[in-house]
């Protein structure tokens, strides 16, 4: 795992189709913007990815569609030669507002891991900082980072499905929230050394064991 500060944000939804609802400034927003059509092709991949995925059918009227998929539904999206991975991290509510939580990030990256390890192709995987935009994670994105971290380490125990994974902060963040790339370095390099890894006959990878307590 490797942090590294880009010029990309993130926001997750799935709601592709709803334009007032996804950021252009978002990760999901640049990726619509290079590498596909239109809004409407990429949802048109995602529909087909969901097609077997079950829901719940959300009644009443509400800012973007009705279906509510699981936190942790992944699918693989290929457009414009570029494979993307889009992950449910939150719910939204009827008037386009999402909230998400630590515990929910968790229980998605862990889904994550497995389904890269069951579709992709081990290629090298960049990820955003999960959760610190339209998901409105209360935690500091340095934490939450911490999280990923954690997660894919302890993913890794169980099966290889890549070879690197990084993590990609704005430098817009990196200034506003007083991150320190070199702590978070120096993080990453010790729960490599030091992974602590959850037992290997979990249910799910992805859950890393938690850093001790005083």
């Amino acid at each position: 795992a490797h942090v590294n500060s880009h010029s990309s944000r993130h926001e997750s939804l799935w709601d592709s189709s709803a334009e007032k609802l996804i950021s252009e400034e978002s990760v999901q927003g640049a990726f619509t913007r290079k590498h596909c059509q239109s809004v409407s092709r990429l949802d048109a991949a995602i529909e087909v990815e969901l097609a077997d995925v079950p829901y719940t059918r959300l009644e009443g009227q509400r800012i973007g569609k009705a279906r509510r998929y699981p936190v942790g539904t992944t699918v693989r999206v290929e457009q414009g030669g570029r494979i993307a991975y889009f992950l449910a991290i939150a719910n939204i509510n009827r008037h386009g507002a999402a909230r998400g939580d630590l515990a929910g990030l968790t229980e998605a990256l862990a889904s994550l891991w497995w389904f890269v390890g069951d579709r992709g192709g081990r290629e090298a995987l960049v990820a955003p900082v999960l959760g610190s935009g339209f998901a409105k994670l209360v935690q500091r994105r340095d934490l939450i980072v911490r999280e990923i971290v954690r997660s894919f380490i302890a993913a890794c125990s169980e099966r290889v499905f890549t070879q690197r994974l990084t993590i990609v902060l704005s430098p817009q963040d990196v200034l506003n929230h007083s991150i320190s790339l070199d702590a978070l370095n120096a993080f990453v390099e010790h729960v490599c050394l030091y992974p602590g890894f959850a037992s290997s006959d979990a249910d799910r990878i992805g859950s890393a064991v938690p850093e001790p307590t005083e």
